[in-house]
């Protein structure tokens, strides 16, 4: 599968792909940063290399206060929209984001995004601080730039006819960080009745990113599980998840707290499957570290990927697996190989610091 998946990818090699997607709706500036453990000298830092060493740290100053130094590594263009658009962009497929990237004129930082990506801002950005570990990442964000932005919002700003236009023109639609935006949900009901609905396209794919639904009750959650249900009426619906997140989907649909520890102790194709059967869509993607598992009407696969043994950053990671993924469907691929396309492309992304060309994605796969 990875010699056949080569082989496709080089006859895109200066090319490019013909088909679109559309990408939204959120927007961030992120502020890269380590926390430093202790100094050696004036400019040598050690940083905390674990989440649990730093949590240990912070329940030390319980009672006490105290005070961490930051080194920011760098501030770039955050939020899942717009890195899945910047890494579709590099993957050579042209797209549609409308998000959160400045207003009335798009940020700097925004403009350095790949020309493939036709940028639509409705309004000012949000800003997270995301702390890495080696052993995963801590993202502190303020929010409070997407506090009035519902479907009226959005349709008030950009336009109903703009937003079916850059919808109509996709082969596929990605609806992303529906945790962060108060409301996601209106946002998509909106999307639905007014824009999917009246397309009537069942060629079409929908791809759903959820992000960590930690702070949402159990109603919620299913709610918003019932409209994305309701898309696979109008077209081919995938709902991906990381493993934290779906086993917080598996709590909610069993009606307890998303804080429960209950869903620990069950396996993770049981939790998957199980949250397959109570969904009425097409494919449900679940990504823990080291595999993918599909799960389909055909039954489920785990496709196996390759773990990064330093990885230069993880912020990102999951939306460069989106955009790999993406454009295995753009492609017409198997499920499988758009798995593998996924971890390849967020493979390559962690490993050297940035969202891979084509060409990179081939030299990664080489060495798979």
């Amino acid at each position: 599968m990875i010699q056949q998946t080569i082989e496709q990818l080089s006859a895109l090699e200066g090319v490019g792909v013909s088909k679109q997607v559309f990408v939204g709706f959120d927007g961030y500036l992120d502020h890269i940063q380590h926390p430093v453990k202790s100094k050696n000298g004036a400019n040598a830092s050690d940083y905390f290399a674990t989440i649990e060493d730093f949590a240990m740290h912070i329940l030390s100053l319980a009672g006490k206060s105290g005070q961490i130094e930051m080194h920011t590594q760098e501030t770039k263009i955050g939020g899942n929209a717009p890195i899945l658009s910047n890494a579709l962009g590099n993957l050579g497929v042209k797209n549609y984001c409308l998000g959160s990237m400045g207003f009335p004129q798009i940020s700097a930082e925004f403009k350095t995004m790949h020309p493939l990506c036709e940028l639509i801002t409705y309004g000012h950005s949000g800003v997270t601080n995301a702390m890495e570990f080696g052993d995963g990442k801590l993202m502190f964000s303020d929010l409070g730039a997407f506090e009035r932005v519902n479907w009226s919002y959005l349709k008030s700003v950009i336009g109903v006819e703009n937003i079916l236009s850059y919808v109509s023109k996709s082969q596929v639609v990605a609806l992303v960080d529906w945790v962060n935006l108060p409301y996601s949900t209106d946002i998509w009901r909106g999307i639905l009745s007014e824009v999917v609905r009246p397309l009537g396209n069942p060629s079409k794919h929908y791809l759903f990113d959820l992000c960590d639904p930690s702070k949402k009750s159990p109603e919620e959650i299913v709610q918003m599980l019932d409209i994305i249900s309701e898309f696979a009426n109008f077209g081919l619906v995938t709902l991906g998840m990381n493993e934290n997140e779906t086993r917080k989907i598996w709590l909610a649909l069993k009606g307890l707290s998303v804080a429960s520890s209950e869903a620990n102790e069950v396996d993770l194709k049981e939790i998957a499957s199980f949250i397959f059967e109570k969904l009425n869509i097409q494919y449900l993607l679940v990504h823990p570290t080291g595999s993918t598992i599909i799960c389909s009407q055909e039954g489920l696969v785990e496709v196996q990927g390759k773990m990064v043994s330093q990885p230069k950053v993880l912020t990102g990671g999951g939306d460069n697996l989106n955009a790999g993924y993406c454009l295995g469907l753009l492609l017409g691929m198997s499920q499988s190989q758009c798995a593998l396309l996924g971890m390849a492309t967020s493979g390559a992304y962690i490993q050297n610091g940035g969202s891979p060309s084509i060409s990179d994605l081939i030299s990664y796969l080489k060495t798979w």
